[in-house]
């Protein structure tokens, strides 16, 4: 498909021509050919500018979309594969964190105040909170337009030998039980000026300090031992991702890891435990202050019992275990966190529930410390919380809902917070 545009503005008195713009559309299926599909589409763009408006700054723009998707589910879907391949080149701007307040208890920030006396509410200033933000981060562009290139490539694969192996015995059982799932993805915003450096997918170029904007890669791998079967399941669990942020402020890296084991188990009818073992990585680096930076290293391990003496009643117990320890300041800090949750849920079968759920957590910290990560310690605050929660969702009609809810807590020794709330819904 061939399209034509073009653009008259009225200036000076009279309508003059601006620009002239053409675009080529070209697309291609391929629908359930022995287990493959795939679809490849291709957009050209190019806009002209008449010499008038290029003195006054305007440059031409070619635009180039490619999208192509590719789906493989051969031996009875035993091996699914999906690829995704997406590039386009557009215009752009380096981005700034600015925060917008909001209404209190909506928020993920608080302002500490102007603490150096400059009159700016600067980055350093707004923390993450966990109960009663009042302020949210946005990122905006700047005025300053780039010309880049955007990238977004995933493949995943997941196999289930299940589904295409007939082999007998003990060898035959623990693959038939064993399903695997292999997930990467790559996005990139870059001013490289070779474009097949980002078209041919050459890692070397990506997440650069001189030519990214954002760029991040994901990758995770899920290992499964009788997936779905509710009486015993096993995954194990790695996922890696890192990537580079260019800001109006600087340059900041992320990366991030986990390494887990869940466990679950119908031990009875009435009773299931569910067990996680997590050893995680979080690290944010800039050459530039900020309270975003971390390094932190922890591990955690979670128990959740449930115990169901009838379809409609759950009773419910967990607990946590967790240690981190952040290396980023000049003295290392580690936190000592465990929690306890007790949970009664009542299901009004096809109309609401009741839920009531009280927890305790207690966070030791090995200095006294008084800045420190949010993530280190989850935005749990130093010594003994306590909180409760009660929520009502009930449909009285087929038109009439009401809900209502209550939370309480008392963080650290200090006065209890309490919050409820109520509605009344009716639809017409």
């Amino acid at each position: 498909m061939l399209g034509v545009r073009v653009e008259n503005v009225y200036t000076a008195g009279t309508v003059m021509r601006e620009s002239r713009a053409l675009t080529q559309n070209y697309g291609a299926r391929l629908s359930s050919w022995n287990d493959l599909s795939s679809s490849l589409d291709l957009t050209l763009r190019n806009r002209d500018y008449t010499e008038m408006f290029e003195q006054q700054g305007r440059a031409d723009v070619t635009t180039v979309l490619v999208r192509s998707q590719t789906r493989y589910t051969p031996l009875r879907r035993g091996i699914e594969t999906d690829l995704l391949y997406q590039v386009s080149t557009e215009q752009s701007s380096r981005l700034q964190r600015i925060f917008v307040r909001v209404a209190p208890g909506s928020g993920q920030y608080r302002y500490l105040g102007d603490l150096n006396n400059n009159g700016i509410a600067d980055e350093e200033e707004f923390v993450p909170v966990r109960f009663d933000g009042d302020y949210v981060a946005v990122t905006v562009p700047t005025d300053e337009l780039l010309p880049i290139i955007d990238l977004n490539a995933s493949v995943r694969v997941r196999l289930t030998p299940s589904r295409f192996l007939d082999a007998q015995g003990w060898v035959g059982g623990v693959l038939r039980a064993l399903s695997t799932e292999t997930y990467a993805r790559v996005d990139e915003k870059s001013t490289e000026k070779d474009l097949k450096k980002i078209y041919l997918l050459q890692f070397r170029s990506f997440q650069q300090d001189s030519t990214t904007l954002s760029g991040s890669t994901i990758f995770t791998q899920d290992v499964h031992l009788f997936e779905g079967k509710p009486d015993f399941s096993l995954r194990f669990r790695f996922n890696e991702r890192q990537g580079l942020n260019t800001l109006s402020g600087g340059v900041e890296r992320f990366y991030g890891r986990e390494r887990s084991i869940r466990l679950r188990w119908q031990f009875l009818r009435e009773l299931s435990a569910e067990v996680d073992l997590e050893n995680r990585t979080d690290r944010v680096t800039s050459a530039q202050a900020s309270s975003r930076l971390r390094d932190i290293l922890g591990n955690d391990i979670r128990l959740d019992l449930s115990y169901r003496p009838e379809q409609n009643v759950q009773f419910g117990l967990a607990l946590l275990l967790s240690n981190a320890t952040d290396s980023s300041p000049a003295v290392p800090l580690e936190a000592d966190i465990n929690t306890q949750t007790v949970r009664w849920v009542l299901s009004f079968e096809g109309a609401g529930q009741l839920r009531l759920e009280g927890s305790r957590e207690e966070v030791l910290l090995s200095g006294p410390s008084q800045v420190y990560a949010f993530e280190l310690t989850r935005g749990r605050v130093p010594g003994k919380t306590w909180l409760w929660r009660a929520a009502f969702d009930y449909r009285i009609t087929s038109f009439i809902q009401a809900t209502a809810g209550y939370d309480g807590r008392a963080e650290g020794g200090r006065s209890p917070v309490h919050s409820a709330r109520a509605e009344l819904r009716a639809f017409f």
